[in-house]
């Protein structure tokens, strides 16, 4: 898997937010005083990388500027902003778009996936004379990249455990109640003494409180055994996704070196540059970047 599709597998989950939708958080109050508190209702809006659109979302009712949300992957944004911007698919380093087309470029952990120079190049074409950009962007060694060093850590051990093959042998003996003889039980509680889980949306746990409820629903006859081999299968390409992904992610986060990289190529094109290190309870989260070329 590639990951164009983990990321096109993630988006069509579901996944539409990120941490700035929430208002305790410092992502979220960056977003509103760059962005929010500043776009004019006619300003135009680029978001690179929008996902399922999480910028464009918090866009005030009044703005009715025009609004383009572009990503490599698969998207699939809410019907009510689908109707209310345009989306595409489409890599931030090859954007379709004409020379001095946008007021504003934003990027909510988004920019840093995309090919440096070329990206920045395209971003500087369509971009109008006064403009503006915000970014936020993973932030090497933040607790967000812990978070998902973690993450991984539990992936692979899950793909490099027995489960999966345990799982299929109990559809064969379920019948004959051999459960325990299987032993599907005691390689997960193998996995659970292996591993310190972080916290309770931990993709280990989330993923054996899945196998748990699939039994039950097997032994209740809800689901046949075809049925249950096709669900274990999902779960097989769930989890190579979320390791492609997760993978992706902590490759891409910035360093403070590569952080002053950006901001200098934004002030060698005539921008001010504002950078804020972003945290909360003594963690860092994300770099929260401002550039304005206003007067």
């Amino acid at each position: 898997m590639n990951s164009h599709l983990s990321w096109s597998h993630y988006w069509r989950g579901g996944a539409g937010e990120s941490l700035q939708a929430h208002p305790a958080s410092p992502l979220y109050g960056f977003v509103s005083e760059y962005f929010l508190n500043r776009i004019k209702a006619q300003e135009s809006v680029l978001d690179i990388a929008t996902g399922n659109g999480a910028l464009l979302r918090r866009l005030p009712a009044e703005h009715d500027g025009l609004c383009a949300g572009v990503d490599y992957s698969d998207i699939s944004p809410q019907p009510e902003l689908r109707n209310r911007h345009n989306f595409a698919r489409m890599d931030g380093s090859s954007l379709g778009f004409s020379a001095n087309s946008f007021d504003w470029v934003v990027s909510q952990f988004g920019f840093e996936y995309v090919a440096r120079e070329p990206a920045l190049a395209e971003l500087f074409r369509v971009l109008r004379d006064q403009a503006q950009v915000l970014f936020l962007c993973h932030r090497e060694g933040s607790y967000l990249c812990v978070h998902s060093k973690q993450q991984l850590l539990e992936a692979k051990l899950i793909m490099a455990s027995p489960l999966f093959l345990l799982a299929r042998q109990w559809l064969k003996c379920h019948q004959y109640e051999q459960f325990e003889r299987c032993e599907l039980k005691s390689c997960m509680d193998s996995l659970f003494a292996q591993i310190r889980l972080p916290k309770e949306s931990s993709l280990l746990l989330a993923l054996l409180h899945g196998v748990m409820q699939w039994i039950r629903d097997v032994q209740s006859g809800r689901y046949s055994e075809r049925q249950a081999q096709q669900i274990i299968h999902q779960w097989i390409v769930e989890v190579e996704a979320n390791i492609e992904r997760l993978e992706h992610q902590l490759n891409v986060a910035l360093s403070a070196k590569e952080q002053t990289y950006l901001s200098e190529e934004f002030r060698r094109e005539g921008f001010k540059a504002k950078t804020v290190a972003l945290g909360e309870k003594g963690r860092s989260l994300a770099w929260g970047m401002y550039f304005s070329r206003q007067g």
